[in-house]
């Protein structure tokens, strides 16, 4: 096979996928940060929505637990959120995507906890379909090291315990229909991961972040949230690479 027609089938074969139909109700570009206007003053509050793209914020507190603007085991100038040091104390904040995410589109965030968690006691974030949790990445006190759960039972992986550490967190949706995607926290990653249980993973639609019998003076962190690409730029890409070959046979 020539050298001219091996490139032209690796091209379109790499861009079908970027074509598949892209549903009306797939997740829009989006991305937000606490120095955002909207929370000036400091105003982190049900109902609030900064940035682009992100539905408004949802929050639900049970006992002890809140929100704040400012330092967290993230860093400087991000959004925190806290639980007292019992299992009876939680508190969630939820953001709502515009649409569910879409194959081969990324949620990512950076997140990071303080320096003690009770224990038990534990931080992390939840991707919901509709009101389903079908995927967790979690710290539990006591623990070395950060938890994952794709539908079953929780799994180690390789990011250690690192307070007061920024900590890259992204998820990809490979396929929802197969339940596949990539994932990375800090150090830690993986691809090709199936998940498991009945969860619909072709209708993630939302992201929890969640401290639950954290412990006293103590917070979970996030800041610098993304959905990349937006669908219908990926499906523009995909036939302007297949544009690109027809002007590359017509020029031989």
């Amino acid at each position: 096979m020539k050298l001219s027609s091996l490139l032209t089938s690796f091209v379109v074969i790499a861009t079908l996928p970027l074509l598949a139909p892209v549903s009306t109700q797939a997740a829009l570009l989006a991305s937000d940060n606490a120095t955002n206007a909207a929370y000036a003053g400091p105003n982190w509050t049900t109902s609030t929505n900064g940035g682009t793209g992100f539905g408004a914020w949802s929050f639900n507190a049970t006992g002890v637990g809140g929100s704040f603007i400012g330092p967290t085991g993230q860093g400087t100038n991000s959004f925190g959120v806290f639980a007292g040091g019992n299992s009876g104390n939680t508190f969630r904040a939820d953001r709502a995507f515009t649409g569910a995410l879409s194959n081969n589109q990324t949620f990512s965030v950076n997140v990071g906890h303080t320096s003690n968690i009770t224990t038990g006691g534990e931080v992390g974030i939840n991707l919901l379909s509709g009101s389903s949790v079908v995927f967790t990445i979690k710290f539990v006190g006591g623990g070395s090291t950060w938890t994952q759960n794709n539908g079953g039972t929780d799994f180690g992986i390789s990011q250690n315990f690192a307070a007061n550490t920024s900590l890259a967190f992204s998820f990809t949706l490979v396929s929802g229909a197969t339940k596949t995607y990539n994932y990375s926290l800090g150090s830690a990653s993986g691809t090709n991961f199936t998940g498991s249980g009945t969860g619909d993973w072709t209708n993630i639609t939302s992201a929890r972040f969640f401290s639950n019998g954290q412990g006293g003076g103590e917070n979970f962190g996030l800041n610098n949230l993304a959905i990349v690409p937006e669908p219908a730029t990926a499906g523009l890409l995909g036939m302007a690479a297949i544009g690109m070959v027809g002007i590359f046979r017509r020029r031989r």
